[in-house]
Parts: C-alpha cells; sequence; structure tokens
C-alpha cells in the first residue's frame, strides 16, 4: 500500500473539456476549495492547422491574465502542459480564450483543462 503523500488533500476541480470551431473568450468558471495548479490540453478533430489557446485567470470573473498557453507548436496536439514547477496561482475563476484558430480541413479543438 502506498504511502501518503502530498497531494492526497488535493481535490481536482473538475474542469471542463470544450469543444471550439471559432475564436472568442469563453464563460468564466468559479474555482472552487484552493487550487493552484492548472493543466491545460488541445486536442483537434481532423486536419487543423492552426491553434493559439490560453488559460486564463484572475479574481474578479472580469479581468483575467494568462495561466497558460498552448499552441499547435508548442506543446503541440494532445500534449497537457501545468504551471511552471514551483509556481503555484491561486485565483478564483479560470476561462479559456481561444485567441487564434484556422481550421483548415478540420473542423473543431477540444480543449480540456484541470484544476487542483
Amino acid at each position: 500500500m502506498p504511502g501518503p503523500n502530498r497531494w492526497d488533500h488535493v481535490q481536482p476541480q473538475k474542469g471542463s473539456n470544450l469543444l471550439l470551431a471559432a475564436t472568442g473568450a469563453q464563460t468564466a468558471v468559479p474555482i472552487t476549495g484552493d487550487k493552484k495548479v492548472f493543466g491545460l490540453q488541445v486536442l483537434k478533430t481532423g486536419a487543423v492547422t492552426s491553434w493559439t489557446v490560453t488559460l486564463e485567470g484572475g479574481l474578479d470573473g472580469t479581468n483575467f491574465t494568462t495561466l497558460l498557453t498552448h499552441t499547435d507548436v508548442t506543446p503541440g496536439d494532445t500534449k497537457l502542459i501545468w504551471n511552471a514547477a514551483g509556481v503555484l496561482t491561486p485565483v478564483t475563476n479560470v476561462r479559456v480564450n481561444v485567441t487564434a484558430l484556422v481550421l483548415g480541413g478540420g473542423t473543431s479543438i477540444s480543449v480540456r483543462w484541470i484544476g487542483a
């Protein structure tokens, strides 16, 4: 049986899985509990050419700053990225913002995020 670790007390934020076909900021989601580490993943549907997706955080649900940026180049399709090691980001709201999207022969991108 594994011993206790420093993450035993963390209850992950459910996060979201959004299927998006256009640019723009999505609806802000209130963060419950003490979430300070965030992950972001983008998966293309079909032959999507390029994207830039940010996970943004804020304290008032109106003003946001970029927590993570995911593109077709860095880190690329299906790759999951996290906050920089040791950088904790306490926020009360997060949102996904698709700042650039070229669908090409594709139909959409699937954007997933989680907070822990």
